[in-house]
């Protein structure tokens, strides 16, 4: 499994990096069981449905992400 490859411009450097199916799986695995357990996390607490759940989390990311670089106030 090819995760990255970086060349420069110049073609002087070229670097590789390779995962096993299995790492990436394992990988995978975790980070969809967090998702799930967020999600239904803010739909007990929110009391609405999976979809609007998502999506609040969603937008709170992205608030999060354009408070941290700045471009709000």
């Amino acid at each position: 499994w090819r995760s990255n490859r970086k060349i420069t411009r110049m073609g002087s450097e070229y670097q590789s990096f390779y995962w096993t199916k299995e790492e990436v799986l394992k990988k995978l695995d975790v980070k969809m069981v967090k998702a799930f357990n967020e999600v239904v996390e803010c739909q007990e607490k929110c009391k609405i449905n999976y979809r609007k759940a998502a999506t609040i989390l969603a937008i709170g990311r992205v608030v999060d992400a354009i408070k941290s670089r700045g471009l709000c106030p």
